[in-house]
């Protein structure tokens, strides 16, 4: 009986939280662990993880325009392989990646001991920086990526496939969905819901001094199953081909835009002679 009575109320918060009224005690009793600390989802059931992810991070109507803002050697490399590289989120720990949403919600445990969890998850997500046409701060975008407009920003039409692409959330005072429904699942239940889909949702988190970059995130767990794995010096990346067919994303190149210090004929003779002669240089 105790078992059904904390299924049912996590169904009760749950629904209460979320507006989702399909999720009753049965639905629950059918899908759901119920530990002595926490709520988690059998490992064949993911519809209650996805749910939180897609309120807190809702998906894009694709395809989309997004530009990535490159310093010169960057956009070199780019335009001669025909790829471009998702990082894993290790190589932006210092950011407090994943850190700071493990700590914001109380995920004590990603964060504590000899070995984090929140190191390991880092080197399984690989992820590439976007905005969206004139909604952040360009010349903070210019100065931070664009190597202080001795740069370029590049312009892509985006499609994902295996990976994810969905705006950045800047944490701050404002509960999120996540830490609201874990408020009261500990007030009542003294137990907290582990979504499946936690590493995705921590990768879509940043801390709030990030928020003028109005970052929007490619990104990619690993698996065995997409080619393109590599490792530049301590940075291990995943290449996605770009305007070629492929299992990741559709990235098809759009325009290119040197900045105001950058060497306008050095790159337009760049993608002169390269596959994008046709992309125009603005």
């Amino acid at each position: 009986m105790p078992f059904f009575k904390s299924q049912t109320e996590f169904s009760e918060i749950f629904r209460q939280v979320t507006g989702e009224n399909w999720v009753t005690p049965w639905f629950c009793t059918t899908r759901l662990h119920v530990r002595p600390e926490y709520f988690r989802e059998f490992t064949w059931s993911t519809i209650l993880s996805d749910t939180v992810l897609n309120r807190m991070f809702p998906l894009w109507k694709e395809p989309i325009e997004l530009e990535h803002f490159t310093t010169f050697a960057g956009f070199t490399g780019i335009i001669s392989t025909g790829q471009l590289r998702l990082y894993w989120v290790r190589k932006r720990l210092s950011d407090h990646e994943l850190q700071s949403f493990a700590s914001d919600h109380r995920l004590h445990g990603y964060i504590f001991g000899p070995s984090p969890y929140y190191v390991e998850l880092s080197e399984q997500l690989f992820f590439c920086s976007m905005t969206q046409p004139q909604s952040g701060d360009e010349q903070r975008l210019w100065d931070n990526f664009g190597e202080k407009q001795r740069g370029v920003r590049l312009r892509f039409r985006v499609t994902s496939k295996a990976a994810d692409l969905r705006p950045i959330y800047y944490g701050g005072a404002k509960r999120t969905l996540l830490s609201e429904l874990n408020h009261k699942l500990e007030t009542k239940t003294r137990r907290i819901f582990l979504p499946s889909s936690i590493s995705k949702i921590g990768a879509f988190y940043l801390p709030l001094g990030f928020k003028d970059e109005a970052e929007v995130r490619l990104l990619l767990r690993k698996t065995p199953h997409v080619n393109g794995w590599g490792v530049d010096g301590v940075n291990e990346y995943c290449a996605v081909p770009i305007n070629q067919p492929n299992p990741i994303c559709a990235l098809d190149l759009a325009s290119v835009a040197p900045g105001q210090n950058a060497d306008r004929t050095e790159i337009q003779n760049l993608m002169m002679t390269s596959r994008f002669a046709s992309v125009p240089v603005l």
